[in-house]
């Protein structure tokens, strides 16, 4: 059996084993409602730190496909756990997650390390640019969303994540191995999905962050599944450029943390209801790629869930240095 036979076999094994899903109810009006929360508190952050219409725009287009995504997904953990989720935070949070990881990749400066871990361990930071700007706003509206005993039972994991974010860098290194990119990718995903969900529902008791963690890593590898090509032409390497892992292994890891939320839980569902609809996604983007980056239905709200968002990093972004001094 080939490899897209083997896949699709996969994909319907995992179906069948959270449970065929139902269209979620509601999934239209929860879009719209966290596009609204976008709207009212992302774009003001944008809009304060970016002087340029035409780049802010960018930036808005960039964040709101995250932003909006991973509250779905932490939606679903609130629903299954039976928690309350706090959106405002979330996608904010949500958001975040890509201005973060374009700051590694494409626009922090040589002691962009050292300024974050001040920000994250002080609140002192001054932004370079505008992107820098951007993710200190963000940030800040956060923290005035979270709880203080909240926030401080997860700067634990925020430290853990900026370690792994730093060694991510590793990843160009030709002479880098699968075992030290599959630590990487398990402890990106992993802390950074405690993260979110901790954000969401509130500190995760240990148990729940175990499953968590297990999940985020698993999420990363999916996400480096869709990105296998611009991966391998610019050198980066992950556990599916090196040939660690299929989309066959990915979805028998699924398989095995959905076991873990059913034994936690005694459900599986809307988790993996949402899992399953990502891998799908992925397989199909992977297979029946678009051109350009513009929605056939711009205006309709789903179209934020479907397809990829703009990419923030760009040779035309023009930045422009933007201080964001002082306590956050």
């Amino acid at each position: 059996m080939g490899r897209t036979e083997g896949s699709l076999r996969d994909l319907w094994s995992l179906i069948r084993h959270v449970g065929w899903a139902r269209p979620t109810p509601g999934i239209r009006r929860r879009t719209v409602e966290y596009l609204a929360v976008f709207e009212r508190v992302v774009v003001p952050v944008v809009s304060a730190a970016v002087d340029d219409p035409v780049v802010r725009q960018r930036f808005v287009d960039a964040l709101r496909g995250p932003g909006v995504k991973l509250t779905f997904l932490a939606a679903a953990y609130a629903e299954t756990a039976g928690l309350p989720l706090d959106v405002e935070p979330t996608v904010l949070t949500g958001a975040i997650t890509r201005v973060y990881d374009d700051l590694f990749d494409h626009f922090g400066g040589p002691d962009l390390d050292d300024r974050l871990d001040s920000l994250f361990r002080t609140g002192d930071f001054t932004a370079a640019n505008e992107v820098e700007a951007v993710f200190a706003g963000l940030y800040r509206a956060v923290r005035e969303r979270v709880a203080p005993a909240a926030l401080e039972s997860l700067l634990g994991e925020l430290a853990a994540l900026q370690a792994y974010q730093v060694r991510s860098r590793e990843q160009t290194d030709p002479a880098v191995g699968l075992p030290s990119v599959l630590d990487i990718t398990r402890g990106k995903g992993g802390h950074g999905m405690v993260v979110l969900f901790g954000v969401a529902t509130g500190p995760l008791h240990w148990r729940e962050s175990a499953l968590v963690h297990e999940l985020g890593s698993v999420l990363q590898l999916l996400d480096d599944y869709e990105d296998m090509e611009p991966d391998r032409a610019a050198g980066v390497r992950t556990a599916v450029t090196l040939g660690g892992i299929s989309l066959d292994g990915i979805c028998a890891r699924f398989r095995e943390v959905a076991d873990g939320f059913g034994a936690r839980f005694g459900r599986r569902r809307p988790m993996f209801t949402i899992i399953y609809a990502a891998l799908w996604m992925s397989y199909l983007r992977r297979r029946f790629p678009r051109s350009g980056d513009r929605s056939p239905v711009p205006h309709h709200p789903l179209s934020t869930l479907l397809l990829h968002p703009v990419p923030l990093a760009s040779p035309e972004l023009r930045l422009s240095p933007r201080s964001a001094g002082g306590k956050v």
